[in-house]
Formats: C-alpha cells, sequence, structure tokens
C-alpha cells in the first residue's frame, strides 16, 4: 500500500497547526486511556458510538468502519499524551500491538471500499510520538511519517 495511514507528531502542537478540510476528528487523551477498559469509553465517546457499542477490538473494528453516523468524508483519530496509553493495562501485556493493528485494519478497510452500502471515508490515525507506540508500529511493519 502506498498509503500512509499513521503519522507520528513531535508535540500536540504540532497537530493544532495541521489543516483539515471538511474532517470529522475524534481527540483521544492517552493521559485519560490507562487501561483497555478506559481505551474504550473515550474512543467511543469521541465517535459518540451507538449503546450497542461492545467494547473489544472487534466492536471497535465494526463501529469504526461504519461510521454512517458521520457526514464528512475524513475521519481523523488524534491520541495525544501517548506517553500514558494504556500503561496500566495489566490484563493484556501486548494490547498496544492490537490495537494499532486493528486501526491500521479499519484505514485500509475504507481506503478499499469494503462496504458499498457506505459512502467511502478516508481513515487516518495522528499520534504523538512515544517510544512505545513508535516500536509497536515497527515492529508491526505500519508504516508512517513523523511530522
Amino acid at each position: 500500500m502506498s498509503s500512509l495511514y499513521f503519522h507520528l507528531l513531535k508535540s500536540s502542537d504540532t497537530f493544532q497547526k495541521l489543516k483539515f478540510r471538511d474532517s470529522y476528528i475524534a481527540r483521544v487523551d492517552g493521559s485519560c486511556c490507562t487501561n483497555a477498559e478506559s481505551l474504550f469509553d473515550n474512543i467511543a465517546a469521541a465517535f459518540e458510538f451507538p449503546d450497542y457499542f461492545g467494547k473489544n477490538l472487534d466492536a471497535l473494528y465494526d463501529c469504526l468502519v461504519d461510521l454512517e453516523w458521520i457526514p464528512q468524508d475524513k475521519i481523523i483519530l488524534f491520541f495525544y499524551h501517548t506517553e500514558n496509553l494504556l500503561a496500566g493495562e495489566t490484563n493484556d501485556h501486548d494490547f498496544l500491538e492490537d490495537l494499532m493493528s486493528t486501526l491500521y485494519d479499519v484505514c485500509i478497510s475504507w481506503d478499499l471500499g469494503q462496504d458499498e452500502l457506505i459512502s467511502p471515508k478516508k481513515f487516518e490515525v495522528y499520534m504523538v510520538l512515544s517510544p512505545a507506540l513508535r516500536h509497536v508500529l515497527d515492529s508491526n511493519e505500519i508504516e508512517y511519517q513523523i511530522l
């Protein structure tokens, strides 16, 4: 794939300088997402997920490849305070890796136009750079750019 879906930012200020025209921006504060449960709650709130959201990675994927309630064609998921993201997750030590893989699959699904019943969207992930995130992306061979 030639498209880059993941963008690592040197600081939150970098994100504020970027211009996203006609985009839906879901902001997720990593300091409020120290475990899987709090992460799912914060992502659900940022995207206004329906009540039936199951709070697991499969349900996250399902909701993120739907998004019919969002009128914009470009969707941005922005994680900040990423040094704390999932820092307290003790039940699943691979959860950050599984989350990044799931988000990558979401990006690809939208790019491929998997579901023709829903108008296609472009989905991208922006994250403030942290060593843990960079390691996970590198070890899973998920391409990214640093801004």
